[in-house]
């Protein structure tokens, strides 16, 4: 049964708590006894304001993503059987302000207008009779004001809810009804990315159904105004542009003049800040005429997103040599080096495999009680070791592509010094550990150590330093083999345990019919089983990266 029919059959307290998992004593409780529902703070607003983002509490907020996550459905339900296309593009799966500005490209006029305290607008009076009166909800009263009541605090939907921007969406769906409507009579477009509404259009001028341009000043129709108000909201005048072909034209943020890109100014200060921070190890900016400290997630973050826009634009526009870098992209990957490897805030450990950090993750998980020395305690933050695992993604793939086995690792460390000198003074604080396994495979990368770092590499009882913050540990040999992989160092119920008929095969080839290999090993037998694991042989490489951090932390000193 779908969500939406389990709330139209729901009647009462504990049908809700049914449907959200928990226990009706634990709903009510929530609801009406907790008085500590959230947290507030305030951030800045672009425009000299602030904005206040309210925090619900832990089990609260569980039940508000969990209402998220079955208001989500509902909303892909109702659209599928309308064959209906959302026009809004903020808070839903498969769009982004990219999405919505893509759909205003390359157009004579954009027309911006914003819509005045949108999530404040809609109250739980709006929000209980959204459920009640909306012909695809007619929920109960009881159920109305229940999920209401789950999704509301001060009269308002706040911001800082897991559910606030699927109810937003529920409720402005008629507005972007009657707007898209309005657009396409006109032969213009239309989108809405939350609070921020954008028409644009070919034609020389708006139709007068939209705006009018009266002395130079923009004049939203009667028409238009009353589809916003009628729906419940009001426009900001204050907020409201008109841009033209032969000026910049922007939509939530990003130029779609010729094509959908970052602005210029935010491409020049992100490469100043990254070149601060080679440089000098760290960067500054100016907001409001105010000198602020960037940290370097924060920077991190603004080139993650002209990374991802710059990305999106080249994959609708068709580009060709996808795979070579460019200019910004060499930036990019110069920076994340930096970070990861120069500037690393702990030990970081590359693995040959992704599977290999399933392994260790579960491993450090089980082991924490055994290293304190390795142990990070924070307030509110589980004891774990201190260790990064550096895992691939998508981009770190195409900027960096350190792992997936000896010939990635090859070119790692034929680079690392070399990548190393890019940067006046890196922090280099902590060591980076590169995890092999031991077997034939590593041959060529013990060649290349001893030929090319001779003159820096330091060769210990089961770790090689190589250079900079950079070292090698082996998988140890254990039970007498002569080579080990880090699958050895599981016990043997572990590795024998079956899925279906099939046995565990470590191999890269293998005979399907019979075996399944280390994805569904990691997967399926050690995610699923790792409280009930030994993984008390994986003492030896953890071990191993204990002598690297104090031999690094020698060398500091």
């Amino acid at each position: 049964m779908s969500f939406l029919a389990k709330l139209k059959q729901a009647q009462s307290t504990s049908d809700i708590a049914k449907i959200l998992g928990c226990s009706s004593a634990a709903l009510t409780y929530t609801l009406y006894k907790n008085r500590t529902k959230y947290t507030e703070f305030k951030i800045k607003k672009k425009n000299g304001g602030e904005r206040i983002i309210s925090v619900p509490e832990k089990k609260l907020k569980e039940l508000q993503r969990r209402l998220s996550k079955g208001l989500q459905e509902c909303i892909n339900e109702i659209n599928a059987k309308r064959k209906f296309e959302t026009s809004s593009h903020g808070f839903v799966k498969g769009k982004s302000i990219f999405t919505n500005a893509y759909k205003h490209k390359n157009k004579d006029l954009v027309l911006n207008i914003d819509l005045a305290n949108f999530f404040d607008s809609i109250n739980f009076g709006r929000v209980r009779g959204y459920f009640i009166h909306n012909r695809e909800f007619a929920l109960s009263d009881k159920v109305s004001s229940i999920l209401a009541q789950i999704a509301c605090y001060d009269n308002k939907l706040p911001q800082g809810s897991p559910c606030s921007p699927v109810i937003s969406n529920l409720i402005a769906q008629i507005l972007d009804v009657k707007l898209s409507a309005l657009a396409k009579k006109y032969n213009c477009y239309y989108t809405r990315y939350v609070d921020d509404i954008t028409f644009s259009t070919n034609q020389n001028k708006f139709p007068a159904s939209i705006i009018s341009l009266q002395k130079r000043e923009v004049v939203v129709s009667g028409q238009l105004k009353k589809e916003i108000e009628r729906a419940g909201f009001k426009i900001n005048s204050g907020k409201t542009r008109l841009q033209f072909k032969n000026s910049r034209q922007d939509v939530t943020g990003l130029v779609v003049n010729k094509k959908v890109n970052v602005k210029h100014e935010l491409k020049h200060i992100a490469r100043a800040m990254t070149n601060s921070f080679f440089k000098l190890n760290s960067a500054y900016i100016s907001i409001d005429n105010r000198i602020e400290e960037v940290s370097l997630d924060r920077l991190n973050g603004i080139l993650s997103f002209i990374y991802h826009i710059r990305s999106k634009m080249n994959d609708n526009n068709d580009t060709k040599n996808k795979g070579t870098l460019d200019s910004f992209d060499k930036m990019y990957s110069k920076f994340l080096f930096y970070k990861t490897f120069a500037a690393n805030k702990s030990t970081v450990v590359i693995c040959e495999g992704e599977t290999d950090n399933i392994y260790l993750q579960y491993a450090f998980q089980n082991l924490v009680g055994s290293y304190p020395e390795l142990q990070l305690i924070k307030k509110g933050v589980k004891k774990k070791i201190n260790i990064f695992l550096y895992k691939q993604t998508k981009t770190l793939s195409h900027l960096l592509n350190v792992t997936d086995g000896a010939g990635n690792n090859i070119k790692l460390i034929k680079t690392y010094k070399q990548n190393m000198s890019g940067f006046v003074c890196p922090p280099q604080n902590y060591p980076v550990i590169l995890l092999m396994d031991n077997d034939s495979g590593s041959n060529g990368i013990e060649g290349l150590i001893n030929r090319d770092f001779s003159d820096t590499r330091e060769i210990h009882d089961g770790y090689t330093y190589v250079c900079e913050n950079l070292y090698v540990v082996k998988t140890p040999l254990i039970d007498e083999k002569r080579e080990t992989k880090i699958e050895d160092f599981f016990d043997c119920k572990t590795l024998s345990k079956k899925l279906g008929d099939k046995t565990f095969s470590a191999s890269n080839n293998f005979d399907k019919s019979l075996y399944f290999g280390k994805r569904k090993f990691a997967e399926l037998i050690v995610k699923q089983n790792h409280k009930e694991i030994d993984f008390s042989n994986f003492k030896m490489i953890i071990d191993l990266f204990y002598l690297v951090i104090c031999d690094y932390q020698k060398r500091l000193s």
